[in-house]
């Protein structure tokens, strides 16, 4: 018993002693993410389809950042430490490869809409379809 209380405090040590906290990703079905886009009013909700796609139908409250661009525009109003939500029209490397830069930058509670907006859709979750304004490519 001695030994374990050992090893557990030496492991503590280990993961703390960077200063910083862990980096979380969440892998989430659409019901989990639904459960964390409404549980905290600071969530930050990432599309990263085209904004072709954006115009037709998103997740309540997402912002579209489609292109690294926009991204790194919006990334700067977004605490470290607050809930990112990323999704795309499947799941699959592009909003992986956002959740990366998020990594990168440090941010550390991130979830991942697993099946993407169109799992979303087919479990009946609601969508925002208001118009939108053209996207200006600048």
């Amino acid at each position: 018993m001695r030994a374990f209380l050992v090893i557990l405090f030496l492991g503590g040590i280990l993961t703390f002693s960077n200063g910083q906290k862990q980096q979380k990703v969440r892998y989430l079905q659409p019901s989990r993410f639904y459960e964390s886009m409404t549980a905290d009013s600071n969530v930050v909700i990432l599309d990263v389809r085209v904004f072709e796609a954006y115009s037709e139908g998103r997740i309540l409250d997402a912002i579209w950042v489609g292109e690294k661009r926009v991204l790194e525009e919006v990334l700067p109003s977004v605490a470290k430490d607050q809930m990112v939500l990323v999704y795309c029209s499947y799941g699959s490397h592009r909003a992986e490869a956002v959740v990366d830069i998020l990594k990168e930058k440090g941010y550390k509670n991130i979830g991942f809409l697993v099946g993407g907006f169109n799992k979303w859709k087919r479990q009946k979750f609601e969508t925002d379809t208001s118009k939108v304004e053209h996207y200006e490519r600048q």
